[in-house]
């Protein structure tokens, strides 16, 4: 079980990654957005930019949700995993199972 362990650690890691790359392509693409909205055409409601920017916010619930529901190599259920901490081990949410590389 240790190779599983050590292999989902990494999936983990990835996933977590790619939250963060997500997270600055999104932001990324709000400032250009903002910016060429506000610059290009004067007459557009504030209510549109702030109801596009909380929309596309909502986007990032995306990854966020692909990592937290990352399965257990234990019970197969949901481990719960957020993408602001960094995880040498892990304790699963459904069998409070602790997931740790011991290599």
């Amino acid at each position: 079980m240790t190779e599983n362990t050590c292999e989902f650690l990494k999936l983990v890691s990835r996933k977590q990654r790619l939250f963060w790359i997500a997270l600055l392509l999104w932001f990324i693409t709000i400032v250009i957005f903002v910016v060429a909205v506000t610059e290009l055409l004067s007459g557009v409601p504030d209510g549109l930019v702030t109801g596009a920017f909380f929309g596309s916010a909502l986007l990032l619930l995306i990854p966020i949700a692909r990592l937290y529901r990352l399965k257990c190599p234990y019970c197969q259920g949901p481990v719960g995993a957020v993408p602001f901490l960094q995880y040498k081990s892990l304790i699963c949410r459904s069998c409070r199972e602790c997931i740790e590389c011991k290599q």
